[in-house]
């Protein structure tokens, strides 16, 4: 199988930064479903990685648990072959969003803490500590009652 690196390929949007594929190569598709066929199936015509992409339509359902522990199951469909890669997956997978939002929090936190004088010195008073953890549970209480 030749390689695509040839240097009459153009970037194109719709084809996940592959050209047309010359009529003198061959390109062999992996499986990419969890569905397995009975045998190989040649399709001819298929001239960019868009047109492979639009034919074989791959995608794959993936079991995820959220923060609660309960299972979530989203279906993820790959359109491009960025689609692959880890900004690809997050982008199609509402649970890998969230998650990774919830960690932007945290890491915002911890940086607040770490950087943050007067909450590092309110932090080391058993006091202050004990104030400001019921300053906290009485706003989480006004927000779960807030419509």
């Amino acid at each position: 199988m030749d390689n695509f690196g040839s240097s009459a390929q153009t970037k194109s949007d719709n084809d996940g930064g592959f050209a047309v594929i010359p009529p003198n190569r061959t390109l062999m598709a992996g499986q990419f479903t969890a569905e397995r066929t009975e045998k190989p199936e040649i399709v001819q015509g298929l001239q960019t990685l868009g047109q492979v992409f639009a034919h074989y339509k791959p995608e794959v359902s993936v079991d995820f648990r959220n923060a609660n522990g309960w299972l979530v199951v989203e279906r993820l469909q790959f359109k491009h072959l960025d689609d692959f890669g880890l900004a690809g997956i997050k982008a199609r997978s509402a649970q890998l969003r969230q998650t990774a939002a919830q960690e932007d929090e945290y890491l915002h936190i911890i940086n607040e803490i770490r950087n943050n004088k007067n909450l590092q010195a309110a932090l080391t008073s058993p006091d202050t500590k004990k104030a400001l953890l019921e300053t906290i549970h009485g706003m989480i209480a006004a927000l779960k009652t807030t419509p």
